[in-house]
């Protein structure tokens, strides 16, 4: 598998491990681990230099907060840019998919407001770039088509990709949301394993 896989497989194995109890001479806890991911032959031919570069990833996963996995070769995010801004006013939800993104070494921000994210992203100096958009919030006046018709006018969608998580399945927004760049739909409750699928490979053709 590539290298990507590999920190999809490995982050699995890290959130199976995290979400069990452990038991030791009456001392409860949990555990947890932080992991680099290397691959042959892009990182090294040999074990040693694979051994190497996975461990200097490693070491990059403590540095970023560790209870993580980090593959080789990821460059840190410059300033004000993130791979993935969640957009969703749902706190339980927001922590999940912030969780989740960064056990996978994915740099994220957090916005509750689709209007705030729609400013963040905007102006000829934007305060934040990001290379994904998991757009979840809605409020009455403001739907997710509505949103996607001001990034478009903006030029965002130039530069940032979309993922639509919302609470319905109406055909007319779905049609609405692709027909505007939105690269995928996803109506809530959604399943996580399904949804960091369509994040990876959005932001590997990004």
């Amino acid at each position: 598998m590539g290298r990507e896989d590999g920190v999809q497989r490995v982050a699995e194995t890290l959130e199976a491990l995290r979400s069990e109890d452990f038991s030791a001479e009456g001392i409860e806890g949990r555990v947890t681990f932080s992991a680099g991911v290397a691959q042959f032959p892009e990182d090294g031919e040999d074990l040693r230099a694979l051994y190497r570069a996975a461990d200097d990833a490693l070491y990059d996963a403590k540095a970023a907060g560790r209870d993580r996995v980090l593959p080789t070769a990821r460059e840190p995010s410059p300033e004000g840019a993130v791979d993935v801004l969640v957009v969703e006013d749902d706190e339980v939800v927001a922590e999940l998919l912030l969780h989740t993104l960064e056990t996978r070494g994915y740099s994220t921000r957090w916005l509750t407001e689709q209007g705030a994210a729609v400013d963040a992203l905007s102006g000829g100096e934007p305060q934040l770039h990001a290379r994904l958009l998991l757009l979840g919030a809605r409020r009455p006046g403001l739907d997710s088509v509505s949103v996607l018709r001001r990034l478009a006018a903006n030029e965002v969608l130039g530069r940032t990709r979309v993922i639509m998580l919302t609470a319905t399945q109406a055909e007319r927004e779905v049609l609405g949301a692709l027909e505007l760049d939105a690269i995928d739909h996803l109506a809530k409750p959604f399943n996580i394993p399904v949804l960091m699928q369509k994040v990876r490979r959005a932001l590997a053709a990004g």
